[in-house]
Protein backbone atom coordinates (compact mmCIF):
# COMPACT_ATOMS: atom_id res chain seq x y z
CA UNK A 1 0.00 0.00 0.00
CA UNK A 2 2.93 2.28 0.61
CA UNK A 3 3.87 2.07 -3.07
CA UNK A 4 0.30 2.87 -4.12
CA UNK A 5 0.32 5.93 -1.86
CA UNK A 6 3.55 7.13 -3.46
CA UNK A 7 2.10 6.63 -6.92
CA UNK A 8 -1.06 8.56 -5.99
CA UNK A 9 1.04 11.37 -4.48
CA UNK A 10 3.12 11.62 -7.66
CA UNK A 11 0.00 11.67 -9.84
CA UNK A 12 -1.48 14.43 -7.66
CA UNK A 13 1.75 16.43 -7.99
CA UNK A 14 1.59 16.04 -11.78
CA UNK A 15 -2.00 17.31 -11.82
CA UNK A 16 -1.03 20.26 -9.59
CA UNK A 17 1.83 21.16 -11.90
CA UNK A 18 -0.51 21.02 -14.90
CA UNK A 19 -2.93 23.37 -13.15
CA UNK A 20 -0.09 25.75 -12.26
CA UNK A 21 0.98 25.75 -15.89
CA UNK A 22 -2.55 26.67 -16.99
CA UNK A 23 -2.68 29.45 -14.40
CA UNK A 24 0.71 30.76 -15.49
CA UNK A 25 -0.30 30.67 -19.12
CA UNK A 26 -3.44 32.66 -18.46
CA UNK A 27 -1.66 35.21 -16.24
CA UNK A 28 1.50 35.74 -18.28
CA UNK A 29 0.06 35.74 -21.75
CA UNK A 30 -1.96 38.82 -20.88
CA UNK A 31 1.15 40.70 -19.89
CA UNK A 32 4.11 42.11 -21.81
CA UNK A 33 7.08 40.22 -23.36
CA UNK A 34 9.35 40.10 -20.28
CA UNK A 35 6.69 38.31 -18.34
CA UNK A 36 6.17 36.00 -21.28
CA UNK A 37 9.86 35.04 -21.14
CA UNK A 38 9.48 34.31 -17.43
CA UNK A 39 6.48 32.19 -18.31
CA UNK A 40 8.52 30.20 -20.85
CA UNK A 41 11.28 29.63 -18.29
CA UNK A 42 8.76 28.54 -15.66
CA UNK A 43 7.07 26.19 -18.13
CA UNK A 44 10.42 24.65 -19.06
CA UNK A 45 11.30 24.00 -15.42
CA UNK A 46 7.86 22.53 -14.80
CA UNK A 47 8.20 20.26 -17.83
CA UNK A 48 11.48 19.00 -16.39
CA UNK A 49 9.74 18.35 -13.07
CA UNK A 50 6.94 16.48 -14.84
CA UNK A 51 9.49 14.39 -16.77
CA UNK A 52 11.32 13.44 -13.58
CA UNK A 53 8.01 12.58 -11.90
CA UNK A 54 7.07 10.35 -14.83
CA UNK A 55 10.47 8.64 -14.62
CA UNK A 56 9.93 8.12 -10.89
CA UNK A 57 6.49 6.63 -11.60
CA UNK A 58 8.00 4.21 -14.14
CA UNK A 59 10.72 3.18 -11.69
CA UNK A 60 8.17 2.60 -8.95
CA UNK A 61 6.07 0.57 -11.36
CA UNK A 62 9.08 -1.59 -12.29
CA UNK A 63 9.97 -2.06 -8.63
CA UNK A 64 6.39 -3.05 -7.88
CA UNK A 65 6.50 -5.67 -10.65
CA UNK A 66 9.80 -7.01 -9.34
CA UNK A 67 8.42 -7.15 -5.80
CA UNK A 68 5.38 -9.04 -7.09
CA UNK A 69 7.62 -11.56 -8.87
CA UNK A 70 9.74 -11.97 -5.74
CA UNK A 71 6.62 -12.52 -3.63
CA UNK A 72 5.37 -15.14 -6.08
CA UNK A 73 8.69 -17.00 -6.00
CA UNK A 74 8.74 -16.79 -2.19
CA UNK A 75 5.21 -18.20 -2.04
CA UNK A 76 6.23 -21.02 -4.37
CA UNK A 77 9.30 -21.78 -2.25
CA UNK A 78 7.18 -21.66 0.89
CA UNK A 79 4.77 -24.16 -0.65
CA UNK A 80 7.63 -26.47 -1.63
CA UNK A 81 9.14 -26.26 1.85
CA UNK A 82 5.77 -27.00 3.44
CA UNK A 83 5.36 -30.03 1.21
CA UNK A 84 8.87 -31.25 2.08
CA UNK A 85 8.17 -30.76 5.78
CA UNK A 86 4.96 -32.77 5.51
CA UNK A 87 6.79 -35.57 3.67
CA UNK A 88 9.54 -35.49 6.29
CA UNK A 89 6.96 -35.79 9.07
CA UNK A 90 5.30 -38.75 7.32
CA UNK A 91 8.65 -40.45 6.81
CA UNK A 92 9.61 -39.84 10.41
CA UNK A 93 6.33 -41.38 11.61
CA UNK A 94 6.89 -44.39 9.35
CA UNK A 95 10.41 -44.81 10.74
CA UNK A 96 9.07 -44.67 14.29
CA UNK A 97 6.51 -47.34 13.41
CA UNK A 98 9.21 -49.52 11.81
CA UNK A 99 11.42 -49.14 14.89
CA UNK A 100 8.56 -50.22 17.14
CA UNK A 101 7.97 -53.28 14.95
CA UNK A 102 11.69 -54.12 14.97
CA UNK A 103 11.83 -53.77 18.75
CA UNK A 104 8.92 -56.18 19.01
CA UNK A 105 10.65 -58.63 16.68
CA UNK A 106 13.95 -58.40 18.57
CA UNK A 107 12.20 -58.90 21.89
CA UNK A 108 10.59 -62.09 20.60
CA UNK A 109 13.88 -63.57 19.34
CA UNK A 110 15.44 -66.40 21.32
CA UNK A 111 18.94 -65.16 22.01
CA UNK A 112 20.02 -68.14 24.11
CA UNK A 113 23.27 -69.09 22.34
CA UNK A 114 23.73 -72.34 24.21
CA UNK A 115 21.04 -73.96 22.09
CA UNK A 116 22.38 -73.02 18.69
CA UNK A 117 25.94 -74.33 18.75
CA UNK A 118 25.47 -75.69 15.23
CA UNK A 119 25.01 -72.16 13.92
CA UNK A 120 28.11 -70.95 15.76
CA UNK A 121 30.31 -73.69 14.32
CA UNK A 122 28.84 -73.05 10.87
CA UNK A 123 29.63 -69.32 11.22
CA UNK A 124 33.21 -70.10 12.26
CA UNK A 125 33.62 -72.37 9.25
CA UNK A 126 32.47 -69.57 6.95
CA UNK A 127 34.84 -67.08 8.58
CA UNK A 128 37.77 -69.50 8.23
CA UNK A 129 37.03 -70.01 4.54
CA UNK A 130 36.80 -66.25 3.94
CA UNK A 131 40.18 -65.74 5.65
CA UNK A 132 41.76 -68.49 3.52
CA UNK A 133 40.42 -66.88 0.33
CA UNK A 134 41.74 -63.45 1.40
CA UNK A 135 45.15 -64.99 2.16
CA UNK A 136 45.27 -66.64 -1.25
CA UNK A 137 44.41 -63.38 -2.97
CA UNK A 138 47.15 -61.53 -1.08
CA UNK A 139 49.76 -64.22 -1.85
CA UNK A 140 48.71 -64.21 -5.53
CA UNK A 141 49.07 -60.44 -5.72
CA UNK A 142 52.51 -60.62 -4.12
CA UNK A 143 53.64 -63.26 -6.60
CA UNK A 144 52.33 -61.23 -9.50
CA UNK A 145 54.12 -58.11 -8.30
CA UNK A 146 57.41 -59.91 -7.87
CA UNK A 147 57.14 -61.39 -11.38
CA UNK A 148 56.39 -57.94 -12.81
CA UNK A 149 59.50 -56.52 -11.14
CA UNK A 150 61.74 -59.19 -12.61
CA UNK A 151 60.29 -58.68 -16.08
CA UNK A 152 60.88 -54.96 -15.79
CA UNK A 153 64.48 -55.41 -14.74
CA UNK A 154 65.07 -57.91 -17.57
CA UNK A 155 63.61 -55.44 -20.03
CA UNK A 156 65.99 -52.77 -18.75
CA UNK A 157 68.97 -55.10 -19.09
CA UNK A 158 67.96 -56.07 -22.65
CA UNK A 159 67.49 -52.43 -23.56
CA UNK A 160 70.94 -51.44 -22.32
CA UNK A 161 72.64 -54.38 -24.03
CA UNK A 162 70.94 -53.52 -27.32
CA UNK A 163 72.21 -49.97 -27.04
CA UNK A 164 75.76 -51.06 -26.27
CA UNK A 165 75.97 -53.82 -28.90
CA UNK A 166 74.87 -53.23 -32.40
CA UNK A 167 75.83 -56.31 -34.29
CA UNK A 168 79.44 -57.06 -33.37
CA UNK A 169 80.49 -53.55 -32.59
CA UNK A 170 79.95 -51.21 -29.64
CA UNK A 171 77.95 -48.05 -30.02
Amino acid sequence: MDVENKINDLQNKIENIKEEMRDIKINYLKKDDTNYQKYINKVDSMEDAVSSLKANLENISKQTEQNTQIMQSLNLTNTKLTTLLEEYSKTQNEIKTDIKELKGTVNTLNLDTSKNTDMRSFAWDIIKKILIVIGCVIVGMAIEQSSNKSKTSLNKINYYTEIQYEGDRYV
